[in-house]
């Protein structure tokens, strides 16, 4: 799964895929929200490649983490969260899947208020959605729900 974005982008939290059969779901994403490691509240971090475990990333090998700086900022889960700057940005883990099997992709975005965005996300580097987000129309993080279905 890969998230990108366009200029000054959104801020990412909480992402899930889980095998969707008549198993308990799994969640096959690690550090979902971006806490580990944990870092100190009331500022922003660039974070070297494999410092967030499975997470991977095209940005010139770092992350931005944001750790509840402000009162506009703040996670939808936890305290941290990864903000995306560019429209080259992408953040990425690899997993196994099986043939077949059907799979629920959950996350939650926001636009970085002031700033309007087009997002999206794809499965194999094919893009499967784009949505328009309109941070110029927010004061503070406005975090929704991203889902949809897949089958490997």
């Amino acid at each position: 799964m890969n998230l990108s974005c366009p200029p000054r982008l959104t801020s990412v939290a909480l992402f899930f895929l889980m095998a969707t059969r008549a198993l308990p779901a799994v969640n096959l994403i690690s550090n979902g929200s971006f806490e580990s490691p944990s870092l100190p509240v009331g500022a922003h971090y660039h974070l070297p490649t494999g410092a967030l475990g499975a997470w991977q990333t095209t940005v010139d090998g770092t992350f931005e983490i944001w750790s509840n700086p402000t009162s506009w900022s703040e996670a939808l889960d936890g305290k941290q969260h990864l903000e995306l700057q560019d429209a080259h940005d992408a953040v990425y883990q690899i997993f196994p899947t099986t043939i077949g099997q059907a799979y629920s992709l959950i996350f939650f975005h926001s636009p970085r208020p002031t700033f309007d965005t087009t997002p999206s996300v794809s499965l194999n580097w094919a893009v499967i959605a784009t949505f328009p987000e309109l941070g110029s129309l927010i004061s503070s993080f406005s975090w929704q729900e991203f889902r949809t279905t897949f089958v490997a």
